[in-house]
């Protein structure tokens, strides 16, 4: 059975980052084990601090880039890749109080590539522990993370902005710690290197540095929703509207995926095709190409809410296949969208 989810408070101790005892002056270079109030680093790496009250590690200019917060006045940095090396980055925070068993909990934060550094690299990960941890080396930690963030190409259409992770996770009970960073090996991650950037500390250009802002974990109460869908139908995503030209999904769209999400979850029978369409403004090449990257954006959010990319299929029909043949502005936002259909996996 599919639900909707109504979420509580977070459980974080100073999760935005703006309790602090002293103003950060320039980036880390010595290891310290409290990186903020509440937040420690999980190994012998270096995690950053940045806030307003700072000027060399201020916000928004400082040595890593020029980014606003995603809330507040202050946001941490870490570095998620260097060329060459297996060296990481972590932070390690507090829950006010354990995590409790089988109970359904929402793990979400804002990460946002630094302007100045060399590369981007395409996974983040969470590791929720019982008991606080440390390891005794500046390299990756070499566990199985919680949940993690993986995706088809380390460069996104968003990548530069503040971007989110968001999933659910089920507790074992007892968890009251959490680490954020990158847990895969150089070997298995997908990076793209910036040849452009420019920047005055050396180790930035070989690194892929990531600000991250306003991490969250809230218990999620559930309520049984009344969908239902059958095989090899089609189904139109009604409440996402897409902008002329556009693929971005709006934050103000993403109810109706998240109950879609919910359903996956709940009958991993089927697997999913995402269909995607254009209005008949362009031309017929340049429409299936949008219509395509419609239903990717669709998928890459379906994704980084733990559906798994191997049941997800995308097609684009173009402008084939209109919902509507007016040439007014109502009809052809309802041409702009993504359809679905579920398939019995074999």
């Amino acid at each position: 059975m599919p639900f909707t989810m109504s979420v509580g408070q977070n459980l974080l101790l100073n999760p935005g980052f703006e309790q602090h005892s002293k103003c950060p002056d320039d980036l880390t270079t010595k290891y310290r084990s409290e990186v903020v109030d509440h937040w420690y680093s999980a190994n012998e790496g270096t995690p950053d601090y940045f806030n307003k009250c700072s000027k060399e590690a201020g916000i928004p200019y400082n040595w890593a880039g020029n980014a606003e917060a995603a809330e507040g006045r202050a946001y941490t940095g870490i570095i998620t890749y260097l060329k060459g090396s297996e060296y990481r980055e972590y932070i390690q925070g507090e829950l006010g109080e354990p995590l409790k068993p089988k109970t359904h909990y929402r793990i979400s934060f804002k990460f946002r590539l630094a302007n100045n550094c060399g590369f981007v690299s395409d996974a983040l990960g969470v590791l929720l522990t019982n008991n606080k941890i440390k390891f005794l080396k500046a390299n990756r930690i070499e566990v199985e993370p919680t949940l993690s963030l993986t995706r088809e190409n380390a460069l996104q259409p968003q990548t530069g902005g503040w971007e989110e992770f968001d999933m659910d996770y089920r507790a074992k009970g007892g968890e009251q710690f959490i680490t954020v960073g990158n847990f895969i090996s150089n070997e298995k991650l997908k990076t793209y290197q910036l040849k452009s950037r420019k920047t005055r500390h050396h180790m930035l250009s070989i690194a892929a540095y990531y600000y991250l802002d306003d991490i969250s974990i809230t218990e999620v109460k559930q309520q049984a929703l009344a969908l239902k869908y059958e095989s090899d139908s089609i189904y139109h995503l009604e409440k996402i509207h897409f902008g002329f030209d556009s693929a971005e999904i709006r934050i103000t769209d993403e109810l109706e995926l998240r109950e879609l999400v919910a359903y996956l979850k709940n009958h991993q029978k089927y697997s999913l095709v995402l269909i995607g369409h254009a209005d008949e403004r362009g031309s017929a090449a340049y429409n299936l190409e949008l219509s395509l990257s419609r239903a990717k954006a669709v998928k890459s959010f379906l994704v980084t809410k733990g559906i798994s990319r191997d049941r997800i299929e995308v097609v684009g029909r173009g402008e084939k296949m209109p919902l509507s043949f007016g040439k007014d502005e109502a009809s052809r936002s309802s041409n702009r969208r993504v359809a679905f259909k579920l398939v019995s996996k074999k």
